[in-house]
């Protein structure tokens, strides 16, 4: 498994920049990302529609001509080209400035949950989900925020989450992990909207609970995953956090996001609560293992710099005419 993602930072983004990475779309993308009211808007969705591409070019040599995704009944994306299309599966979701791709090898089909229709047979079981730890409204309260999605969580996570004493920033992040898991493994499945959160519960008791990028690492107990009051098997989430500029702004928001992935029934469910705290930005001059150490699985990259490498690779391979 590999995460690519990208920090979208709106006055570097170049109108030159956007319209010449737009042409390397299909028209029909084209059309949908010009729909869009707010530039920063289209922006992202044209960094999620090269971020697949640029995959199969660089990882499987695959020219723009022969390049063909389609989706699920559920929306849910996928790679149809011939030769790769039951080797890969991705998965891309963005919040805000901030957006993420992970993919992996095909692995094997997910059981499906009672009643819930899966379609991870098509478009593979990989799952990602990202958002900004930070309250949506300015007079919002973090007990009120939660209590928004109350009917979403179960017993024990609304409890976890508002048990005093409430530290809030602890718990927003906390808050965030729990959704994002949920998200990433409903994704991971091919579930469309409108299935009940609560039927997954995440108790992250045993995790470590310092937050804001200090919990444990690869190896310590991430917490335990259950879905309709058991835990599955073959099941892996993996944390990430990050944190990207905002603007031209000297800040920086915090971003938390899980990676769900079927690894097969015969591995235990496990949690991996990754906390990525160092700068792991690409640059020219760094290899992986430079930029991340054990966490080469995932790539920070300026959208800028990532469009313009797109522009250059996706022009000049064979066939991109």
């Amino acid at each position: 498994m590999e995460v690519w993602a990208v920090e979208y930072n709106p006055p570097q983004f170049t109108d030159q920049l956007y319209y010449k990475a737009l042409e390397l779309l299909d028209h029909e993308s084209q059309t949908k990302i010009k729909k869009y009211y707010h530039r920063k808007d289209a922006c992202r969705a044209l960094v999620s529609k090269l971020l697949p591409r640029l995959l199969l070019l660089r990882n499987h040599g695959i020219s723009p001509s022969e390049m063909r995704f389609d989706k699920t009944e559920a929306n849910k994306p996928y790679i149809v080209t011939e030769t790769v299309r039951s080797k890969i599966a991705y998965n891309i979701s963005h919040d805000n400035d901030f957006i993420v791709m992970a993919f992996s090898e095909r692995g094997p089909i997910p059981p499906a949950i009672p009643g819930v229709h899966p379609t991870a047979n098509e478009a593979g079981s990989i799952g990602i989900d990202v958002m900004k730890v930070a309250l949506p409204g300015r007079h919002d309260t973090y007990s009120s925020f939660v209590r928004i999605f109350q009917e979403q969580l179960t017993p024990l996570e609304r409890n976890l989450l508002l048990a005093p004493p409430i530290n809030p920033a602890l718990g927003l992040e906390n808050f965030f992990w729990i959704w994002t898991l949920k998200e990433a493994y409903t994704k991971a499945l091919g579930i469309g909207l409108g299935f009940d959160f609560s039927r997954v519960e995440f108790d992250l008791t045993s995790a470590a609970m310092q937050g804001n990028g200090e919990s444990k690492r690869k190896g310590d107990g991430g917490g335990i995953v259950r879905v309709d009051g058991k835990i599955p098997k073959g099941w892996k989430f993996t944390k990430f956090t990050r944190r990207v500029q905002r603007g031209e702004e000297n800040k920086e928001d915090f971003y938390v996001g899980v990676v769900a992935e079927y690894l097969g029934e015969d591995f235990d469910t496990i949690v991996v609560p990754h906390s990525l705290t160092e700068d792991t930005r690409e640059t020219n001059d760094a290899t992986d293992e430079d930029r991340d150490g054990e966490y080469s699985w995932l790539k920070h990259l300026h959208a800028t710099v990532f469009v313009q490498d797109a522009i250059r690779e996706l022009h000049s391979s064979p066939s991109s005419s």
